[in-house]
């Protein structure tokens, strides 16, 4: 009997669970427009963006990084995730400088 080459790909979130934070990462952005339009809401937009489309940023089996980036779909998820980061960094900056 021969054996499968394929492997199976990497386990995601429970759909659930994805869509829920999702859900939450928009309602944290829409009351920071709320707040006040000052782009404290960006970071929550795309972790929810990210996690509303995660299935569609899954590597391919034995894909290099290098080789997912150059994928518009892996471009993508690294534009989302960094600009998440970057923006909590900054959000997290203008708190410590306001309470200071």
């Amino acid at each position: 009997m021969q054996g499968s080459d394929v492997s199976p790909q990497a386990p995601t979130w429970p759909t659930r669970r994805r869509i829920v934070t999702a859900c939450v990462a928009f309602f944290v952005a829409f009351l920071s427009v709320l707040n006040g339009f000052r782009f404290e809401w960006a970071p929550w937009f795309c972790f929810g963006l990210y996690f509303l489309l995660e299935p569609y940023f899954l590597r391919r089996t034995r894909e290099t990084l290098w080789a997912s980036l150059k994928r518009p779909q892996g471009l993508a998820a690294f534009a989302l995730l960094v600009g998440g980061v970057f923006g909590m960094a900054r959000n997290i900056y203008l708190l410590f400088e306001k309470y200071r």
